[in-house]
C-alpha cells in the first residue's frame, strides 16, 4: 500500500539523516579519546577502500577542546575522503603528534599528486573547507603535492593552554 511504502522511505530517510550527523560529530568523539576515533576511521576507510591506510599517535590528546577534537576530526575525514576519491594511491598514513607547543594532524599518501598552487581550481570544497577550519584554530596549514610521489597534508595547532580555542 501507499502509507507502508511511504513509511518505507521515511525510515530510510530516518536513517540517512542520523548517518549525516553522525558523520558531522560522531558520538565516540563524546566519550573516546580522538586518537581512538581517527584511529577508527582510518581503520574503515582502509577496509571500505583496499587503500591501506595506517594510524599512529604519540602525546596526550585528553585535555582537547572538543572544537578542537571536532575540526581535527573533519579535517582528517576530509583529507581521507580526497585520498581515496582523487590520489589512487595504494597507503597512506596519519600521524597525530604532540609537542609542547603544538599538536599536528599529518596525513600523507603514495598516491598520484597534483599540481597544487596559487592556480590551483579544486573540484569541491575540500581544501578550503581544511584550510578554514585550521584557521579557526589558530593553526597553520600545509598541503603539498607532487606528480605521482604523493601528497602531504601537515596542519600545526598551537597549544596555547587551550586559551585560543575558548571563544
Amino acid at each position: 500500500s501507499t502509507i507502508s511504502e511511504v513509511k518505507t522511505l521515511f525510515d530510510g530517510l530516518i536513517n540517512e539523516v542520523r548517518q549525516i550527523s553522525n558523520d558531522l560529530m560522531p558520538p565516540l568523539l563524546k566519550d573516546f579519546e580522538l586518537e581512538v576515533v581517527l584511529k577508527n576511521l582510518s581503520e574503515n576507510i582502509s577496509k571500505a577502500s583496499r587503500i591501506n591506510i595506517s594510524f599512529e599517535s604519540n602525546g596526550n590528546f585528553s585535555l582537547l577542546d572538543n572544537k578542537v577534537k571536532i575540526y581535527l576530526y573533519r579535517i582528517s575525514q576530509e583529507a581521507l575522503s580526497n585520498i581515496v576519491k582523487y590520489s589512487q594511491a595504494e597507503s597512506a598514513s596519519v600521524y597525530l603528534l604532540e609537542s609542547n607547543e603544538f599538536i599536528q594532524l599529518i596525513i600523507e599518501d603514495n598516491g598520484k599528486g597534483f599540481k597544487f598552487d596559487k592556480n590551483f581550481k579544486s573540484r569541491g570544497n575540500g581544501i578550503f573547507n581544511m584550510r578554514e577550519r585550521t584557521n579557526l584554530l589558530k593553526g597553520k596549514f600545509n598541503l603539498t603535492s607532487s606528480i605521482n610521489k604523493g601528497t602531504i597534508l601537515t596542519i600545526k595547532i598551537p597549544l596555547i593552554s587551550n586559551q585560543a580555542w575558548k571563544q
